[in-house]
């Protein structure tokens, strides 16, 4: 699996991710978010309409599905409005395993890649793993240039956690993850 990488906004959050001090957040905390480049009022939202017109909801805030967290990472070197500073994560099932080591043994841990496209109304209705891909890995085109991954942490349904924010402490990152970079040097540089 090639590198992935995470943008944060200072030299010390890069060296907290280094030490293994991880924030994973809900769908909640993506959609009220105040960045508005961050901000997906439908992230972890799956509702959608058969072509024939029935409207089917899949999850929503009024029926939760069980404690799911986030931490997103991207496949792109750069990118812009999301931090000055990039951290490397050289070996990103490296860190899927450190997460899910940090976890209860009954939360299960996936990394994949964002498909893109989520369209509102679909040709048929959707099996169970769809509705799951829906939910967790799908985004509206206008996200497309992010190329996002996702480390997703899915606790057991009877397991009710209410908090949006999800630290954990992993220890020494230092195997699956570079030292950072801080990426907007050339722009501090000064024409003569």
């Amino acid at each position: 699996m090639p590198s992935l990488y995470r943008f944060v906004d200072s030299l010390e959050a890069a060296a907290a991710h280094l030490e293994g001090h991880f924030r994973l957040a809900s769908f909640a905390h993506f959609r009220d978010i105040e960045d508005e480049q961050r901000k997906d009022s439908e992230e972890g939202r799956a509702s959608y309409q058969i072509e024939e017109g029935g409207h089917v909801q899949v999850a929503n805030d009024t029926h939760p599905t069980q404690a799911i967290y986030i931490l997103s990472a991207t496949a792109c070197e750069t990118q812009a409005g999301f931090g000055d500073w990039r951290i490397e994560i050289k070996d990103p099932e490296g860190l899927r395993r450190k997460i899910a080591a940090a976890l209860p043994a009954t939360a299960r841990v996936f990394l994949e890649d964002v498909r893109y496209g989520k369209s509102p109304i679909l040709k048929a209705k959707l099996d169970a793993q769809g509705r799951i891909d829906r939910v967790w890995f799908q985004k509206p085109d206008k996200y497309k240039a992010e190329q996002e991954w996702r480390f997703v942490a899915v606790f057991a349904p009877d397991l009710k956690i209410e908090n949006r924010v999800l630290e954990l402490e992993l220890g020494d990152c230092s195997d699956v993850l570079g030292l950072p970079k801080w990426i907007k040097e050339a722009s501090h540089v000064q024409n003569p």
